[in-house]
């Protein structure tokens, strides 16, 4: 898993870079700087979300949303390649991040968010203001998304004109993603620890910068009678990928089932357990 070490970026930026409004923002600087020490890291792949599900299906809104830990950083890329690929209203003229970095932190009755996103005209993070989502009745699924269909997400606005709740879709997009995979049954977390050639750097460096471990997610290996749920009455005329997706059982649990490979006449399922770690969202 390649490291993005975002929270160390921004820890060193924060020290050692004075705002034009450098007063008025030191005590969010700090409270920025706090988080990015304290905050259990996750890496999400190219645009935050390793599993699209528009209509959050794993996640019950009228149940008390929960975060894996009680701070969570959330790191991913932007590439041009992604921001391409979003609709025309959600793409920012003249200016686009390339990296991204939020904070969720759990309350009694709201998770509060920190987005802070790297300006690559400006060479800096740029923190915006901190707004939240309510931990009970968060989702809207009676009004899905006026741009990309998804399922609407109840947002506590920012304290401030100088931003619109729809500058944080990506974000929250992918803060909702996440917990809503973590969901399921059959998905845990493991850690990914820095490199040993990394921590030797700050070997004997004074006031060096940690690098950080990060979590990712691991499918647990399904029982054959919960893999698919899918026999082989389904025939299927030619042989083609069915995606990995989440599914309710009847018990209520939710649960992830893999990706599986349908054979071409024969009906029968092929499926491959892996690992989702979240640098790539990729299979092992």
């Amino acid at each position: 898993m390649q490291h993005l070490n975002y929270c160390r970026s921004l820890l060193k930026h924060l020290t050692t870079t004075r705002y034009v409004n450098e007063e008025s923002l030191k005590p969010f600087k700090n409270i920025c700087i706090d988080l990015a020490k304290t905050s259990q890291k996750f890496i999400l792949p190219d645009g935050g979300r390793f599993y699209d599900d528009p209509d959050l299906k794993a996640l019950d809104e009228k149940e008390l949303l929960h975060l894996p830990f009680p701070r969570i950083a959330i790191e991913f890329t932007r590439s041009e390649k992604y921001l391409a690929s979003l609709p025309p209203e959600m793409r920012t003229k003249g200016y686009q991040p390339d990296r991204s970095l939020m904070f969720a932190e759990e309350f009694d009755e709201h998770i509060t968010v920190t987005v802070i996103v790297w300006s690559m005209s400006d060479k800096r993070w740029l923190p915006y203001p901190q707004i939240g989502i309510p931990r009970i009745n968060y989702l809207d699924r009676d009004r899905q998304g006026k741009i990309d269909g998804r399922v609407g997400i109840k947002v506590i606005p920012p304290d401030s004109d100088m931003v619109q709740v729809r500058d944080y879709d990506i974000e929250v997009g992918a803060l909702l993603n996440l917990l809503n995979v973590l969901s399921c049954n059959n998905v845990h977390t493991e850690k990914s620890l820095p490199k040993k050639t990394s921590m030797a750097m700050n070997a004997g460096k004074k006031n060096a910068v940690p690098f950080d471990a990060y979590h990712y997610l691991v499918i647990d290996t399904p029982k054959k009678s919960e893999s698919s749920g899918v026999g082989g009455s389904h025939a299927s005329p030619r042989e083609h990928l069915r995606r990995g997706h989440i599914r309710r059982l009847a018990d209520g649990r939710r649960i992830w089932v893999n990706a599986t490979v349908v054979s071409a006449g024969s009906g029968g399922v092929v499926a491959k357990d892996y690992v989702m770690r979240g640098a790539h969202g990729t299979n092992a």
